[in-house]
Formats: C-alpha cells, sequence, structure tokens
C-alpha cells in the first residue's frame, strides 16, 4: 500500500465518519423535524441536505478536469423551502455521497500529485502554503477541498455521538 492509498484512505474514513454523525442525527428525527424550517428564516434540515448533496454531485464529479460548480447545478433551487418524504430527502443524501465516495475510491497516487483548482484558485494557493509535495489535497490541519462544503453544513447541533444537542 503507497502513502498515497493510505492517505486516500484516511480521507474516505474521515468523511463516512461525518456521514454515519449526520444519519444518526436523522434517525432520531422525524419527517416533519426534517422538514421544519425555524423561526427567522433558517433553513430546514431538508433544504441543508438537498444544497450538501448538490455540492457533493457538483463538485465532486469529474473535479481532477473541470471546475467545481457544473453547468447543470441550479444552486439557487436547492434553496427553495418545500417539504420532502423522508425517502426522498435521504435518497438526495444517499446521491451526494455516492459520487464523493465513489470519485474518493478512484483517486490513484497520479491524481493525489495533482494541483486542484476548484472554482480556478489553486487549491495550494487558497491555503496560502507552499506546495504540499504529493499529497496536494492536504490543506492546513488535515483539511482536504470542500470538506467544509459538506461537513460545515452539518456541524451542528450535533454531539459526537450523533445526538441532538438542541433543537
Amino acid at each position: 500500500m503507497t502513502i498515497g492509498q493510505i492517505y486516500r484512505d484516511s480521507v474516505i474514513k474521515r468523511f463516512l465518519t461525518y456521514k454515519t454523525l449526520a444519519e444518526k442525527t436523522f434517525g432520531q428525527l422525524s419527517e416533519g423535524q426534517l422538514n421544519w424550517q425555524p423561526p427567522g428564516n433558517p433553513n430546514s434540515i431538508y433544504v441543508i441536505i438537498k444544497h450538501v448533496s448538490g455540492n457533493m454531485q457538483s463538485r465532486f464529479k469529474d473535479f481532477l478536469t473541470s471546475d467545481g460548480e457544473k453547468p447543470g447545478r441550479d444552486r439557487d433551487k436547492e434553496f427553495a423551502e418545500g417539504t420532502a418524504s423522508r425517502e426522498e430527502i435521504l435518497a438526495l443524501w444517499e446521491k451526494g455521497w455516492e459520487v464523493l465516495l465513489n470519485t474518493l475510491r478512484s483517486l490513484t497516487d497520479e491524481d493525489l500529485a495533482q494541483i486542484v483548482t476548484p472554482q480556478r484558485t489553486a487549491y495550494r494557493d487558497r491555503c496560502h502554503q507552499p506546495p504540499a509535495g504529493p499529497l496536494s489535497l492536504s490543506c492546513g490541519a488535515n483539511r482536504v477541498p470542500w470538506q467544509n462544503d459538506v461537513t460545515g453544513e452539518l456541524a451542528e447541533p450535533v454531539d459526537s455521538r450523533g445526538t441532538i444537542t438542541t433543537v
């Protein structure tokens, strides 16, 4: 096993930790709670899932050869309020994760040596760090490209066991 494969597997494991944490949270919520929009116009969990799924599908599909935002994505529509069944919500969730995980699993050592340029900005440059060598998908404190686009949306209000801490 190469260092690149070890790194790739570590990144996948980290993403799967966030996925599992969110799914434990979803399991504690009713369909109504998944669709509930808090006062003051913040997003429902359903809307957040639409957006996270859109990010994963758009930014991870062919990310080594094309810009992060794909032509068919309608980001504004992701934020349109509405309701969906638990099954529809979880299907959206899985669709995004399928793209992300399949892409990560397909990365070769050569892929990991490339400079990734999301939204036409060299990722190493965005981090204000010197080139990281063959592990160019690393940045800062073990951050991978677009990790916050996925995990940042899921960070609250859940503890490390997936238990809802506030609602």
